[in-house]
């Protein structure tokens, strides 16, 4: 009997002991939220000689639960502009969410006139969407150079969904940072 109640005892002192060092709480077990989630370029500046050709990534961080993007990537295309020019050379689907083998449907369009852009639209099959806290690919844009100087890639559409809808969910600009970045024509 006296073993019992110096049982009882011990796990009651070391309750009170994990309570006061603050690890005995439900607010300790929950991990925390990913996030900011975060849209970008990458490499953010790159530079590529005239008629020839370099490749950015379009890349997602801190993402949970990323279904689809709807994404509009803006750049100039007016090699007499005056400024640093270029224009698509191809588009390739990144590998994040085709994660576990799921099926995704990828399509590009391009826009060569009035400023250049690239819309990109991709999703997956699967019912549920992917989750990462490090950086991964949703596509590599090729651009080639045709004319010197310097392009700013611009997003003028970020539309990112989760999949807790049937046709996913449009996440919140406001909780996502998207980073554009720039390309140098030599």
């Amino acid at each position: 009997m006296r073993l019992r109640k110096t049982s009882s005892l011990s796990v009651v002192a070391l309750f009170l002991v994990l309570v006061v060092l603050g690890c005995g709480g439900d607010e300790k077990a929950t991990p925390p939220a990913i996030g900011p989630y975060t849209l970008k370029i990458v490499p953010e500046t790159a530079t590529v000689t005239l008629d020839e050709e370099v490749s950015v990534d379009i890349v997602v961080s801190n993402v949970e639960d990323l279904y689809a993007a709807e994404l509009r990537l803006g750049f100039n295309s007016d090699a007499t502009s005056g400024d640093g020019a270029v224009e698509v050379a191809k588009v390739q689907e990144g590998t994040f969410l085709s994660e576990n083998d799921a099926v995704t449907t990828f399509f590009i369009k391009e826009h060569p006139v009035g400023g250049g852009y690239v819309e990109i639209n991709t999703s997956r099959a699967a019912s549920t969407g992917v989750t990462s806290e490090e950086d991964q690919v949703l596509a590599t844009v090729t651009f080639k150079g045709t004319a010197v100087g310097t392009t700013a890639l611009q997003w003028t559409t970020t539309d990112l969904y989760d999949s807790t809808q049937p046709d996913g969910k449009l996440i919140d600009p406001n909780d996502f940072t998207a980073v554009g970045g720039e390309i140098t024509v030599e």
